[in-house]
């Protein structure tokens, strides 16, 4: 399977969206689309649908819908064929409390799948990217900022790891003293 990397600018003054923003009085979930065209014609439709609880939102699903077009991806077929591709494992760092934005400076990548040859292997790359769900002011500014991190970024590991090696190193160096302790004897009789 040959793989290509397309690069899908979204210059946001060229952007459509729009929302269902009921979830604040009854409803549980919020839902956010965005539509625009590539450089080169191409349409795109990117929804985010967001599940919240008492106290904090996540993303639930998202979607993403465009066309197999010549000029985007060349060397694909079907050509002009429509791909939906959806999220397929939850992403635990998307998600924040109530009243409080997400955002994913550094570039995090989500797995999203879909049906057939076309759909396979679409990751997305998100940079610098805010959001916000269950908004409840209506003065248009973001809650307090937390910040997406992916489980990748976890600092168990890293510490699990540097732990392992400070007891190989205190392991050497108590047979390294035994060791020496043996040898200052000399040869002894048995």
């Amino acid at each position: 399977m040959n793989s290509t990397v397309v690069s899908v600018p979204v210059r946001s003054s060229e952007v459509k969206v729009e929302g269902d923003c009921a979830g604040h009085n009854t409803s549980r979930k919020e839902g956010l689309s965005l539509s625009w065209r590539d450089n080169k014609g191409t349409q795109f439709v990117f929804h985010v649908t967001f599940t919240g609880t008492a106290d904090s939102f996540r993303v639930d699903n998202m979607t993403l819908h465009y066309n197999l077009t010549d000029t985007t991806f060349p060397d694909v077929t079907p050509k002009d064929a429509p791909v939906t591709v959806r999220l397929h494992e939850a992403q635990e760092f998307l998600s924040a409390h109530r009243n409080h934005s997400l955002r994913c400076a550094d570039n995090k990548h989500v797995r999203l799948s879909g049906a057939g040859a076309p759909a396979e292997g679409v990751v997305l790359h998100l940079d610098d990217l805010r959001l916000q769900a269950f908004m409840r002011s209506t003065d248009n500014v973001f809650g307090e900022e937390e910040n997406c991190v992916s489980p990748s970024s976890s600092k168990v590991v890293p510490i699990a790891v540097g732990c392992a090696l400070l007891a190989l190193v205190l392991i050497v160096i108590a047979a390294y003293l035994i060791s020496r302790r043996r040898s200052r004897y000399g040869y002894q009789s048995v």
